[in-house]
């Protein structure tokens, strides 16, 4: 595999509902309009930071969530 490797970009929000929205913005930041995918993305992503807010340690008091996206 050739060509260079897209370099990947990350954000870490505070384990609560709140800052889904910051994370769900960041991807769409990342990918931008043109992302064939980012729409879908953007929506997987918005899942994922959600559960892992819900069903684990993250949420609790001081913890945190980090996304990383590779456009």
């Amino acid at each position: 595999m050739g060509g260079a490797a897209a370099a990947r970009e990350s954000v870490t929000i505070a384990g609560r509902p709140e800052p889904v929205a910051v994370a769900r913005a960041f991807a769409a930041a990342v990918l931008g309009r043109q992302h064939p995918e980012g729409e879908t993305a953007v929506l997987l992503l918005s899942e994922l930071v959600t559960n892992s807010v819900r069903h684990s340690g993250s949420r609790l008091p001081g913890q945190t969530v980090t996304v990383i996206v590779w456009p």
